[in-house]
């Protein structure tokens, strides 16, 4: 079985903290920076149903799971 790690394309990103909402100890937003955008922690320290509301719950689809290299 192969692994997949969370990504956050940083293009579509608009920072609205919906995945850090629901998946904080899976997602990191510097609040502070006002160019910031999401990013994934690696492994995921959610369970894999929250992270796929969190998924979901991106307004411009930019999480997705992607391989491991």
């Amino acid at each position: 079985m192969s692994q997949k790690i969370l990504n956050v394309d940083p293009k579509k990103c608009i920072a609205c903290a919906a995945c850090t909402s629901l998946c904080p100890n899976s997602f990191t937003l510097d609040m502070n920076d006002p160019n910031a955008v999401a990013i994934a922690i690696n492994p995921p320290k959610n369970d894999e149903e929250t992270i796929k509301l969190s998924i979901e719950a991106c307004p411009t689809n930019a999480i997705a799971w992607k391989p491991s290299k």
